[in-house]
């Protein structure tokens, strides 16, 4: 089976690696990165990866602006949305937006792990590591 390419949005370069070197990798996933939502966004396009993990808060375009024009343009995958600021008035605008599962900062590895495999509709990675 090919490994699922996941794109992850950040702007927080330890988190990012996190994300990919801590979380995403070594459970079988391919990844992208964009430091912000215009790099994002540019990536998707390029590389229609089969989900995104993108933060909230981004230089220039936030998470959600990236995923309603990705959308608006037909080509977003399933999102998980990830913030430091957690609310239910952010939780519902990203429901609304089509964001597959939302989690807040901190996390821990095997909580990303679980939403990334409910995005993607299959349990497809049982642990980290």
């Amino acid at each position: 089976m090919t490994p699922k390419t996941i794109l992850i949005v950040e702007d927080s370069l330890p988190v990012r690696d996190f994300i990919e070197a801590a979380v995403l990798r070594p459970a079988g996933f391919e990844t992208l990165v964009a430091g912000d939502g215009q790099q994002g966004l540019q990536v998707a396009r390029e590389s229609r990866p089969d989900l995104i993990v993108t933060d909230f808060h981004l230089p220039g375009m936030d998470g959600l602006a990236m995923v309603r024009q990705l959308r608006a343009e037909g080509r977003c995958p399933p999102v998980v949305l990830v913030t430091v600021e957690p609310s239910s008035a952010l939780a519902g605008e990203a429901l609304r937006a089509g964001v597959a599962e939302y989690l807040a900062k901190p996390f821990i590895a095997e909580d990303l792990l679980a939403a990334v495999n409910r995005a993607l509709g299959a349990e497809l990675v049982k642990s980290v590591g």
